[in-house]
């Protein structure tokens, strides 16, 4: 298992407070989302409905530390942290006359990280 250590320290703010991290969910309130497709594996991030962002940060310490960071006007910022992986799927397949049969899909066999030895 990959171990990432941050090396990039975000600018400390005033009124910083540690929050208990809770789990994204679509509010009763928020406002309408666009008529398009989300896959069932989307997360919304509903904190930052109504914020204003001051700015967005990319940070590129590779190969250690990459993210996205975007700061709101109120002092609160999200840390996207970007971990590069190999995903391979397999699938068993046949192919007859220009037609491709799907005989098994295996999904995802190895998920591998840089630095895991997996890859």
């Amino acid at each position: 298992m990959a171990v990432f250590k941050r090396t990039h320290r975000p600018t400390p703010h005033a009124n910083s407070k540690k929050k208990t991290p809770s789990k994204p969910d679509m509010e009763p309130d928020a406002p309408e989302r666009l008529d398009y497709y989300l896959p069932p594996s989307s997360v919304n991030f509903t904190e930052a409905i109504g914020k204003t962002v001051a700015l967005i940060y990319y940070v590129d310490d590779a190969p250690d530390w990459q993210s996205l960071e975007v700061y709101f006007t109120d002092g609160t910022y999200f840390l996207f942290e970007l971990m590069p992986r190999v995903h391979v799927c397999a699938n068993y397949r046949e192919l007859r006359h220009g037609d491709v049969e799907t005989i098994r899909d295996y999904g995802i066999v190895k998920v591998s990280a840089p630095g895991d030895g997996g890859g």
